[in-house]
Parts: C-alpha cells; sequence; structure tokens
C-alpha cells in the first residue's frame, strides 16, 4: 500500500499548475440624460457619457416606459431608426409595440460618448413623465426621466388691482375785481394731480355752474378775450403728460365750460402724478350789476381699464 502511494506521489511531480486569467469586459452604469432638444415632445436626445465607445457590431438596446412602468406604444409612430452621433442605426424591429428599440449590430464605428438621437412622428404626451432605459453589448446600463407639462411647472400668480387717484392743489381761486375793459386770469388756478395704472391713461372732464347764469353766464376763454364780455370761463394752460382738448387749450381756447362734464386733458397709458393745470378766467359789461359772484367747478377723472 505505501509503495504504491510513494508511486503515486512520483507520478504527480511532472504535473504543472498553471494560473489562467479570466477576461472580463469592462461593463459600468452609466449616467445618461434624456433631453428633449427639439422642446416639442417628439425629438429626443439620449446623452452617453464618455467611456461608452461603442464599436460595429455592438448592439445597443433603447427601453421608453411611462413612470409608471407601463409600456409606450410605438407603433405607427415612425420609428424605425435612431442616430448614435452622426450614424445612422436601423432597429430590429420597427415601431415597436412594446417600447423596446433594439440595434442589434451597430454600424458607423460611433466615437466615444456619440450621442443618441431620435424622433417621433407623433409627440410624447404632455403632462406625463418618461423613463428611458438604456443599454449595450458591453454591459454598460443606465436610465434617465424626463417630465413634460405642468407636472413640472410651478405657476405664480398675482393680482393688481385698478388705481385711479385725482388731487387738487387748491379749491379756491380769487379773480379779484373784474373790469369791461380786459379779462382777468387767475394768477395760480389749480393744479390737478392724477396717478393711475389704467392701461388706456385717463381722462379730466370739467363741469361748472354760475351763480348767476344771466349776469355771469359761462363762456369761452376765446369768447372773454373781447372786452367787455360778461361770464366765467376756463382753460388749460399746461399737462406734464398727455394733452389737452383742443377747446380748452390756452387763451384761445374755443369751448364754454358748462354744465355738463367735458374732457379737458387725457392721455392713452398709465401715469404716475401727472399734473393738469387749469387756470380760470373772468369778464364783465359796463352794465353787469355790481355784486359778487362765483362759478363752481366739478372736476371728473375716468380711466381706461
Amino acid at each position: 500500500m505505501r509503495a504504491s502511494f510513494r508511486s503515486a506521489l512520483a507520478g504527480l511531480s511532472g504535473l504543472a499548475i498553471v494560473a489562467s486569467t479570466l477576461v472580463v469586459p469592462t461593463a459600468m452604469a452609466v449616467n445618461i440624460a434624456v433631453t428633449d432638444s427639439g422642446d416639442d415632445r417628439t425629438t429626443i436626445t439620449v446623452e452617453l457619457p464618455a467611456g461608452v465607445d461603442l464599436a460595429t457590431s455592438d448592439s445597443v438596446t433603447l427601453v421608453l416606459r411611462d413612470a409608471t412602468g407601463a409600456v409606450v406604444d410605438l407603433s405607427g409612430n415612425n420609428v424605425d431608426t435612431f442616430d448614435i452621433g452622426s450614424n445612422t442605426q436601423t432597429l430590429s424591429d420597427s415601431n415597436p409595440s412594446d417600447g423596446i428599440m433594439i440595434v442589434s449590430s451597430v454600424t458607423g464605428d460611433p466615437a466615444d460618448g456619440d450621442d443618441i438621437s431620435l424622433t417621433f412622428n407623433s409627440a410624447l404626451a404632455d403632462n406625463t413623465a418618461y423613463v428611458f432605459s438604456y443599454s449595450d453589448s458591453q454591459g454598460n446600463t443606465g436610465a434617465a426621466m424626463i417630465n413634460y407639462g405642468t407636472a413640472s411647472q410651478v405657476i405664480v400668480t398675482a393680482t393688481v388691482v385698478p388705481t385711479l387717484a385725482m388731487n387738487i392743489s387748491t379749491t379756491n381761486a380769487d379773480l379779484g375785481t373784474l373790469s369791461s375793459s380786459a379779462v382777468v386770469d387767475s394768477t395760480g388756478g389749480s393744479t390737478v394731480t392724477i396717478t393711475t395704472n389704467a392701461v388706456g391713461g385717463y381722462s379730466l372732464s370739467a363741469s361748472a355752474a354760475s351763480s348767476d347764469a344771466t349776469d355771469m353766464p359761462l363762456a369761452s376763454r376765446n369768447a372773454l378775450g373781447t372786452p367787455g364780455t360778461p361770464g366765467f370761463g376756463l382753460y388749460v394752460s399746461a399737462v406734464s403728460t398727455g394733452s389737452a382738448a383742443a377747446g380748452f387749450d390756452g387763451t384761445t381756447a374755443s369751448t364754454a365750460v358748462s354744465g355738463s362734464a367735458q374732457e379737458i386733458a387725457s392721455h392713452n397709458a398709465p401715469v404716475d402724478s401727472a399734473t393738469v393745470d387749469v387756470k380760470y378766467s373772468g369778464g364783465i359789461s359796463a352794465t353787469t350789476p355790481a355784486g359778487s359772484y362765483n362759478m363752481t367747478t366739478t372736476y371728473t377723472i375716468s380711466g381706461s381699464f
């Protein structure tokens, strides 16, 4: 028995133990990104990172699912190719109903990190998230999501209330003693200040009433410029933003203020502290009875919102 064992050991002395190296293809989980290069839900780019260097005859698989994992049916969507870099690849199964797009043999030897681009005939659904999964025969895998529509948007709302304000600098204008030889214009008059955010701007109107319509009627500034003409009137001497109405513009104003509101100035856009300067005029005839007279003027502002 011992002799037989020693003989067996002697026989093993001629054996050589050889260590071999197992070569495993390099594979990695890759970080891919998906973008909508046309912003139209039809032109999609799958961005591959450096290190994904596809070679001729490699295979590539793209899988399209929605965020719930449900199949995206691409049948009838004219998907029979996609590009890797500048090289067009033909799908093994065109218009796949299961959302799996396979190129079984890459052509053209794409460059390292070349992106994949594909175009759908029908746009992907709005307000939906999609997942693109990538894999190739080198063992590289990755996935990325793209989200369309209001699900990825924040809508901020706000309200701007209409504003319309008017301030009158003075409520009294004393013309002093009137003369039949010349019209008397107020020294200061009134400054009407207007602020509004109305897109169509403002309209300033005036109406008036005389305490004695018989002896001191309402008249235009132009008419009162003729000596001996009795009455009260007003005119616009200056406008900072906008313009005076033609009939009330300056000392040649030809329109008489009346009991009904008439536009005296306006502007067609929002204004901040626009001013309208108004002066008052008075005249008498040689036979106007002595006494105290007054004219009450009312201003109205409106905005075109």
